[in-house]
C-alpha cells in the first residue's frame, strides 16, 4: 500500500494523495475536511463529492454519469463544471468568481 512521505498515512494511492483530516496535522496534505472513499471505484473526497453521480467516478461505478461536476479551487463549491467556472452569486463572497446578481430580490421584484 502507498504511504504518504510527509506523515506515513497509508492507504490506496487516491487516499494517500487526497488532502484531508486523515493526514497528520503537520503534513502539507492535512485539511480539516473529512474524506470518504467510493466503494465502487475508489474516488476520494468529501461526502458530497463521493455521493454525487457524475463523470468523476470510473465508468463501471454505479455512481458514474455523463454529467461533469467540478470544485471551485477558490471557495470549494461543488456544482456543474460550467457553473463552477463562471462568475455568480452561488460562489462564496470571498471568492474571486463571486458576482452579486441581485440575491433574493432578483426573482421577486417587479420594478427595474
Amino acid at each position: 500500500m502507498p504511504l504518504c512521505r510527509s506523515c506515513d498515512t497509508q492507504g490506496s494511492a487516491n487516499w494517500v494523495t487526497a488532502p484531508g483530516s486523515h493526514h497528520d496535522k503537520k503534513c502539507p496534505r492535512y485539511s480539516s475536511e473529512v474524506c470518504y472513499t467510493c466503494k465502487g471505484c475508489d474516488v476520494v473526497g468529501n461526502q458530497q463529492w463521493v455521493t454525487l453521480k457524475g463523470n468523476h467516478h470510473h465508468s463501471k461505478c454505479e455512481r458514474f454519469s455523463n454529467t461533469a461536476y467540478g470544485t471551485c479551487k477558490h471557495c470549494g463549491i461543488i456544482d456543474l463544471t460550467s457553473k463552477v467556472m463562471s462568475e455568480g452569486d452561488y460562489h462564496k463572497s470571498s471568492c474571486p468568481r463571486y458576482k452579486y446578481e441581485g440575491g433574493f430580490f432578483k426573482n421577486c421584484c417587479t420594478c427595474n
